[in-house]
């Protein structure tokens, strides 16, 4: 079920950069290329090397999630991909961000827990659940995560702000 390259044709309104960024830390790659699309003028391809399946559908959530906000094809993707690969932590962080912008807080928190419990030590997990704490309104529970984030990642800039926030709330 790997594949070597996996193959995405999308657009966006803004840059490619944010989202490229995005992709590499959620889809769980260390390499993401854009090239300029030949079937759409403000079009990009975007070529993820290894990963597979599960790496192409988590991609797929991304970028309907963040870059085109197509909630429903990235909720699609994003259960795809976990069925693909039940323990595939940067899918149920990508799902639990994704319940939070829908208004179904408690689902996004749980999706954050089960990533938790395949990857405990990744500042990538921890630093959503402050902020899943932080949309209930729970401002000591998401300074508390962003502490834990931060001994982590003592350098996690996003996890000072959170903290700071935290202070102000």
């Amino acid at each position: 079920d790997r594949d070597p390259e996996v193959f995405l044709e999308f657009s966006v309104d803004g840059g490619i950069d944010p989202l490229m960024d995005q992709l590499r830390r959620v889809a769980g790659v260390s390499r993401v290329e854009g090239t300029p699309s030949f079937s759409k003028i403000y079009g990009r391809r975007i070529i993820i090397m290894g990963g597979g399946a599960q790496v192409g559908q988590v991609a797929l959530g991304a970028i309907a999630f963040l870059g085109q906000w197509d909630w429903i094809g990235a909720d699609r993707s994003l259960r795809r991909a976990l069925e693909i690969n039940p323990n595939h932590t940067e899918a149920y962080v990508l799902d639990g961000r994704l319940l939070d912008a829908l208004g179904r807080l408690d689902e996004g928190l749980t999706m954050k827990m089960r990533a938790l419990e395949r990857d405990p030590f990744s500042p990538f997990v921890h630093l959503p659940i402050s902020m899943s704490y932080w949309n209930q309104h729970r401002f000591e529970e998401s300074s508390a995560w962003a502490k834990k984030t931060l001994e982590l990642d003592p350098r996690h800039a996003v996890a000072r702000e959170h903290l700071a926030g935290g202070y102000w709330a």
